[in-house]
């Protein structure tokens, strides 16, 4: 019998397919593949996905993840079932896009003890950017705020980040690529 495969999930957050930050996603993906992982990816643009309120109802409640009813209801049994997570999301106006901001809010209820917890064990975001210098772009800032709630929960966390400003600039980026998979293969290892 063989062992079952880890399952890594990507979420996207940008609504630029085929993008720097989803071709950069993609390495990521095709290194945890050859590694032996199952991978999935969805799009955050595809998500009706609402602020948190900070109405705390998920902090005190055991029965739902959280009070708004939108489409998180669809992805947080999704959170709960991969193994690993790869977030990738371009820097917007210094740091992530708004798309991924939502979701990392809403990351919430997974701080209640109480709530079901998520099996993953590993994480890696993917971010691109259209500065030469990353803490220029606001990277910095990103990689700051990710760190910090990957910390929170408990969830190690790696980074991958390359510039690139036109649509697909980063095929050019072999290193960063490179780097990419690298990280994808580390994930599931």
């Amino acid at each position: 019998m063989s062992a079952r495969k880890p399952l890594v999930l990507a979420l996207v957050g940008s609504a630029r397919r085929r993008g720097n930050c989803d071709l950069l996603c993609d390495a990521a993906l095709a290194g945890a593949e050859k590694a032996g992982a199952r991978v999935g990816k969805l799009y955050l643009c595809d998500f009706d996905i609402r602020p948190c309120t900070g109405c705390d109802a998920c902090q005190h409640s055991v029965r739902k993840m959280c009070a708004l009813n939108d489409d998180m209801a669809r992805l947080y049994p999704l959170l709960r079932e991969c193994d690993r997570l790869v977030l990738a999301s371009p820097i917007y106006f210094f740091t992530m896009s708004g798309y991924t901001k939502l979701l990392m809010d809403r990351f919430y209820p997974f701080t209640n003890p109480k709530q079901p917890r998520w099996k993953m064990t590993r994480a890696l975001v993917c971010l691109t950017y259209g500065a030469d210098d990353p803490f220029a772009a606001g990277c910095g800032n990103a990689i700051g705020a990710f760190n910090d709630m990957f910390t929170y929960l408990k969830v190690p966390v790696a980074f991958v980040h390359a510039t690139a400003w036109e649509k697909g600039a980063i095929r050019a980026n072999r290193a960063a690529l490179r780097k990419a998979r690298a990280c994808g293969a580390a994930l599931v290892r």
